[in-house]
């Protein structure tokens, strides 16, 4: 055993343990009248599968358990797999953080994650995507006075709360090179490698996202 008491989600030496996860509500179905289907009835027509989520990420949830099923069946499953799966992904995840604060001594014993998500280049072609662009939320709110003005009387003599904002935000990156201009961003990022410095070269991702690689 490799995991501290006193839990007991704790891996065999010789088994790998796996967490695939997933999430399964959706964004809005809204318009409902440009959906050719009804969003929330699963609908099979030439081969495929459309209904809301089927793509973002329902659809992937069924595909790794179908997977794991058939593993089992044949009697090929080598690993511990462990199913994830969230129902606030498209919400800000709001309890996420709280329960993996729980579990963080069984997911501890994890030796590889992955999700299944994003989109495929081509169909048929498959991708792996080894990393995602991370996010933060924030509110800025510029005050340059207690009550409206006459844009007439005082334009262009009182600040303006929109060029401020427009400033503050030119100066925060370089929209040519993608650079992030704040000092200390980077301090903490570490260099690039080789190895990842390689898939720069790749024509697919220059044609999809214009060498932004």
């Amino acid at each position: 055993m490799t995991c501290p008491s006193p839990y007991n989600f704790c891996k065999i030496n010789w088994r790998r343990w796996v967490l695939k996860f997933d999430f399964f509500n959706v964004q809005p179905e809204d318009p409902v009248r440009e959906w050719d289907f009804e969003p929330f009835t699963l609908t099979l027509k030439e081969g495929k599968f459309f209904g809301r989520g089927v793509a973002d990420n329902k659809g992937h949830i069924m595909q790794n358990i179908s997977a794991v099923e058939q593993l089992i069946l044949s009697q090929s499953l080598k690993n511990t797999i462990i199913f994830l799966i969230e129902g606030e992904e498209e919400t800000e995840s709001e309890h996420f953080t709280t329960y993996i604060e729980e579990l963080k001594t069984e997911l501890s014993c994890v030796d590889v994650f992955f999700i299944t998500d994003v989109e495929m280049y081509k169909k048929n072609i498959p991708m792996i995507i080894y990393a995602l662009r991370g996010h933060i939320y924030f509110e800025i709110e510029p005050h340059v006075g207690n009550h409206d003005i006459h844009s007439g009387v005082y334009g262009n003599a009182v600040l303006d709360p929109a060029q401020i904002l427009a400033d503050l935000f030119a100066q925060m990156k370089d929209v040519k090179s993608g650079e992030v201009l704040i000092p200390g961003f980077y301090d903490d990022v570490r260099m690039i490698t080789d190895e990842e410095m390689f898939f720069s070269g790749i024509e697919m991702l220059k044609k999809v996202y214009g060498g932004g690689y």
